[in-house]
């Protein structure tokens, strides 16, 4: 009577252990699935708390930037470049810092990079046209200023950088035409 407890307390027990042992697979299992979410998501909370640290670096920056900080903007832009190297915008926004500080051969390479991220920006051919301006290359300026005219025929400012540009290579008739459409189109001289 005792051998018969003993037995059936032991395939009991084996019972008991073998469907503990399945429930352990079982909670392996889902522990796997786990760590291929957590793997997933991972680079998605990584990329996301990335893109936040950008945005305030790049904040940050333009506000110091518009103290004439321009070092410290310049540093911040570096930075946020680092976090998120396709935005034009960060790469404009040094652009203007170094052209702020005279440099303008470092503000011309971040302007050709926001360029070719973003073709389309009249603004930027417009302050790359300002750096050749103001390191007297006037044709490629006009280059600039024709391409930001393509692309924005009403924007004044561009018409009168470029007529700028036509009276320091001599032609006075394209400045003066230039002059009168910036004026025509409310440029007031």
């Amino acid at each position: 009577n005792c051998l018969v407890g003993f037995f059936n307390e032991r395939t009991e027990l084996k019972s008991e252990n073998d469907s503990l042992r399945e429930e352990i697979d079982d909670l392996k299992c889902q522990i796997e699935d786990l760590r291929l979410q957590i793997d997933e998501l991972t680079p998605q909370v990584t990329s996301k708390d990335k893109v936040i640290l950008a945005n305030q670096k790049y904040n940050e920056a333009w506000k110091l930037s518009h103290e004439k900080n321009y070092d410290g903007a310049i540093k911040l832009f570096n930075e946020t470049i680092k976090l998120n190297p396709n935005n034009y915008n960060v790469y404009f926004g040094r652009g203007s810092a170094y052209s702020d500080l005279g440099q303008f051969e470092r503000a011309i390479q971040d302007y050709n990079e926001a360029i070719e991220l973003n073709p389309i920006a009249d603004w930027l051919y417009n302050s790359r046209g300002e750096c050749y301006q103001k390191f007297v290359q006037y044709e490629l300026a006009i280059k600039d200023f024709d391409k930001a005219i393509e692309l924005n025929p009403n924007w004044s400012q561009l018409y009168k950088n470029r007529g700028d540009c036509y009276q320091k290579l001599g032609d006075e008739a394209k400045a003066q035409s230039d002059f009168a459409k910036a004026k025509q189109l409310g440029y007031n001289f």
